[in-house]
């Protein structure tokens, strides 16, 4: 595995974090586009048909399984 390329976010306990506009080595990484708000939980579907919206080839969205997807990148070690 190589070095990571981004610095941890900044967090004071108190202030927002922002994901950082560019990588270690200079390079464009993240920009807000638009605000669309804050949630008390992640908005999934909202999130879901926004990816349907822009991204029509991403059609597995509706079927997929986040949490098989996660067990088998990580599988139990026991």
């Amino acid at each position: 595995m190589g070095f990571p390329l981004f610095k941890p976010l900044e967090f004071d306990g108190v202030n927002d974090s922002l994901f950082q506009p560019f990588d270690l080595l200079g390079n464009a990484h993240m920009e807000y586009i638009r605000y669309r708000g804050e949630f008390a939980d992640v908005p999934i579907e909202r999130i879901k048909n926004t990816f349907q919206k822009y991204y029509t080839p991403m059609t597995d969205l509706a079927v997929s399984d986040f949490d098989k997807e996660a067990e088998i990148e990580n599988p139990d070690p026991s």
